[in-house]
């Protein structure tokens, strides 16, 4: 059977119009459609199209000349849209013309050509296309391409009268995936800045080889155009007409901001689509009435939408879908009607290997969790298996769901919260980043014992009184320097008490200088501080043990006797006795003031590499927590602390690890 052709004169038109919101919107151009039967024949795969011999010239063609009427499609207020055979190509067109008498109305003819040029410019497989566009006197027209197939409308029709050969033709998937690609044909126009403003079943139609068009694009806005026209409904018709009569919007259809005549924007195309989906399930329209005054009150409140009500067989997604599309704010609906489409596919799709993927997410995250328990109440490696078990768990979760609350709260609770001791090979990491520090300062210390060499001139200038005690000063310190040199290719425990020993041997032989309580403190204590920056415990201790000693052992062989006092107390006074150098005034003073910057500046060296390296470790650990925050969602991060400084218990897990 042949599906009769809705035409914009069979509308029945009550004389007295009712006058509701004033809005803006131009003419539209009727549907330029025509019927189709569902049972479409083939023509044989050896049958040519046949084609119009060409005109013998075109020099001097003319309208009358290139097309050839056919038959009426259709016609509105301001046109009418005719089925013409255009002999130069050998197709058929719908041809589109101003109606007699109105050609000569700027206004009409603006419009007439905006809807041809905005319909042409939209180049979407879903949207008609505009062959050629005429504007001669009379009659201004414009071509496009001739489409067949019925509109959603007379399927909806057809559907909730259980026609049995549209029951079979048109499923629910197959209408659903029809109107994603009305939905991205309308997003393709948004992008392009233009609204279609009257998206209803009528103006959707259906080909007979999955072509899906988006038609009646005359009353779009496009860019910020405004128009002043005013709107009025006629009982039995839900169509509003310009002064001209041409149709321009249809209630039912309309947003609430659209019917109210304010600005809108792509979301009241997106509400025009909700109340397609709902129509499309529920079989009748989103908003009822036999009267004007009900379904614009209907539009304006809300209607009822909850698909136990008016779509039982409606699925909870697809409700939720068209629920958010028709919500009376367009701030709560979707932003773009690709939005609504990628909606509806993730429903056809049935998000079935999403939701694989969680499932198998949340027994890697469980697994996860229950190895960092077993982790959190073990010792030594059995801790570490787990906790590696944990994290590879974690690993797995967190590829399958990114966005999985518990996978993420595990992983930041084990790389927040540091183990008890740490893994053989984070131990070692720590025992090479110690063994990189001390062959960088090795030079360093090398320097300094040489340094010491310096000061040769100054004790030559006060005078050599004993030159046995001076070179058993020197020589300990000058090996000293050449051990601390040579730790720059090999570093050894033993190396390191060698190099402590002498170095203190010839500190202790200095105090025979000026006393084991003038200069030679400051001295030790310089000394002491470079081994005390090393991160094992037992050589901080032996560095402790023998600068005590550089200081203690002279001043016992001097209260035992076995050596000289180097002070004598007299009257309330303390005279220092030298036994290397004589003391002039001038030299010594000079000799003194020397001696006494040099431990500072020593001092200074090396704490100042300390806190450098101590800046870095911090730097790194600030931006790895940060990284982390950047990782997760705020609502983990607000379950699972992630600290932004260095906590006080670090360094006492690294002197764990290094014993």
């Amino acid at each position: 059977k042949t599906l009769p052709l809705p035409s914009l004169s069979d509308a029945k038109t009550l004389p007295n119009a009712a006058p509701v919101l004033g809005t803006t919107m131009p003419s539209v151009a009727p549907p330029q459609v025509e019927s189709s039967p569902f049972a479409t024949t083939l023509a044989p795969s050896n049958a040519f199209l046949p084609v119009d011999p060409l005109p013998p010239s075109t020099d001097d063609e003319t309208f009358a000349t290139r097309y050839d009427d056919r038959e009426l499609l259709g016609e509105g207020g301001m046109g009418e849209v005719r089925l013409y055979r255009d002999r130069r190509i050998g197709r058929d067109v719908a041809l589109k013309a101003i109606r007699p008498g109105h050609g000569s109305r700027s206004d009409l003819r603006a419009r007439f050509v905006r809807e041809a040029r905005v319909q042409g410019q939209l180049e979407h497989p879903a949207i008609v296309p505009v062959y050629d566009l005429s504007l001669r006197p009379e009659p201004a027209f414009f071509t496009m391409k001739r489409v067949r197939g019925v509109t959603l409308e007379h399927v909806v029709e057809h559907l909730r009268a259980k026609d049995p050969e549209t029951v079979q033709r048109y499923s629910r998937r197959k209408l659903l995936t029809a109107f994603t690609s009305v939905c991205l044909a309308v997003d393709y126009a948004h992008a392009h800045g233009v609204l279609h403003r009257d998206l209803k079943p009528s103006n959707v139609m259906l080909g007979d080889f999955g072509e899906v068009y988006v038609l009646d694009w005359g009353v779009a806005k496009v860019g910020d155009a405004k128009e002043e026209t005013a709107v009025a409904f006629e009982e039995g018709t839900r169509e509003a007409k310009t002064a001209a009569g041409a149709v321009m919007g249809t209630l039912g259809y309309m947003s609430p901001e659209q019917l109210k005549g304010g600005d809108v924007d792509a979301r009241a195309d997106v509400y025009s689509l909700g109340a397609v989906l709902f129509e499309i399930l529920a079989l009748e329209p989103l908003h009822k009435g036999a009267k004007v005054s009900e379904v614009v009150t209907s539009t304006l409140t809300g209607a009822e939408v909850r698909a136990a009500v008016r779509a039982p067989d409606a699925p909870p997604e697809l409700e939720a879908i068209w629920t958010k599309a028709v919500a009376l704010s367009p701030a709560d609906r979707f932003e773009r009607a690709r939005h609504v489409s990628e909606a509806i596919e993730r429903f056809l799709d049935g998000d079935r290997d999403l939701e694989r993927r969680r499932e198998m997410a949340d027994k890697h995250a469980q697994a996860a969790a229950e190895a960092a328990e077993r982790a959190a109440s073990s010792r030594g490696t059995e801790a570490h298996g787990y906790r590696s078990a944990a994290l590879r768990e974690l690993g797995r979760a967190l590829a399958l769901d990114p966005t999985h609350d518990a996978a993420l709260r595990t992983t930041l609770a084990l790389r927040m919260q540091p183990t008890r001791d740490l893994p053989a090979e984070a131990r070692q990491e720590i025992l090479d980043a110690n063994h990189t520090a001390i062959l960088s300062t090795a030079r360093v210390g090398a320097l300094i014992y040489a340094s010491c060499i310096l000061f040769l001139p100054l004790m030559l200038w006060m005078g050599v009184k004993d030159w046995g005690l001076m070179v058993a000063a020197y020589a300990p310190l000058m090996l000293a320097a050449l051990l601390t040199y040579g730790t720059r290719r090999e570093t050894s425990m033993s190396r390191i008490v060698v190099i402590a020993t002498v170095s203190s041997l010839g500190f202790s032989i200095f105090s025979r200088l000026l006393g084991p309580f003038v200069c030679l403190p400051a001295v030790v204590l310089a000394n002491t501080t470079a081994f005390a920056l090393d991160a094992s415990r037992l050589r901080r201790t032996l560095a402790v043990v023998m600068g005590f000693s550089s200081l203690a052992v002279p001043m016992l062989l001097e209260c035992w006797g076995v050596l000289s006092p180097s002070y004598i107390w007299k009257d309330g006074a303390m005279t220092i006795v030298p036994h290397m150098v004589a003391l002039p005034r001038v030299p010594t003073v000079v000799f003194l003031f020397a001696i006494t910057l040099a431990p500072v500046v020593i001092s200074s060296l090396f704490i100042g590499r300390m806190r450098v390296a101590l800046e870095a470790a911090q730097r790194r650990q600030v931006l790895q927590a940060w990284q982390l925050r950047q990782l997760v969602p705020d609502a983990v991060q607000s379950v699972v602390n992630i600290p932004l400084a260095i906590t006080g218990g670090s360094s006492c897990v690294v002197e764990r690890a290094l014993g």
